[in-house]
């Protein structure tokens, strides 16, 4: 009888344990990554580019978006790889993150570049925010 009631005071505490770790999981949103090899054309509300930086080098990402909006651009990981983005003549390089206007239907450049550095992927994430394109200043023409 003594062992029966630690048996089930430690199943008890397990099920516990069990269902209040289940409770605070973070949720975990898949964002959708693409390669810079391919055009990438009307992009979802948040998407990131990868580069593969082995090879030293310009590696660039061509984006047109379907609506003119302001975005958030983020660098991920190494701080050695440079990002810059051109638009026509127009160039601006992003230190770690910035928020622009960008145009619909114009196609953007995002040039990554390893500074021969030994970098391998280089990721950088675009969040369309919640801010008026038509009064958010300054825009990236």
């Amino acid at each position: 009888m003594k062992y029966t009631w630690r048996i089930v005071l430690i199943s008890m505490i397990a099920i516990w344990i069990f269902t209040a770790s289940e409770c605070n999981k973070p949720s975990l949103k898949k964002i959708p990554t693409f390669s810079y090899l391919e055009p990438i054309v009307n992009p979802p509300d948040t998407f990131q580019i990868s580069y593969n930086l082995r090879i030293y080098g310009d590696k660039s990402a061509h984006v047109t978006f379907a609506d003119s909006a302001v975005w958030a651009v983020e660098r991920l990981g190494d701080s050695h790889a440079t990002i810059r983005i051109k638009h026509g003549d127009t160039s601006i390089i992003i230190f770690n993150s910035d928020t622009l206007a960008f145009q619909a239907n114009q196609d953007y450049v995002f040039v990554a570049n390893n500074n021969n550095y030994e970098i391998n992927n280089f990721f950088i994430q675009l969040t369309k925010l919640p801010l008026d394109y038509h009064t958010f200043n300054p825009k990236f023409k």
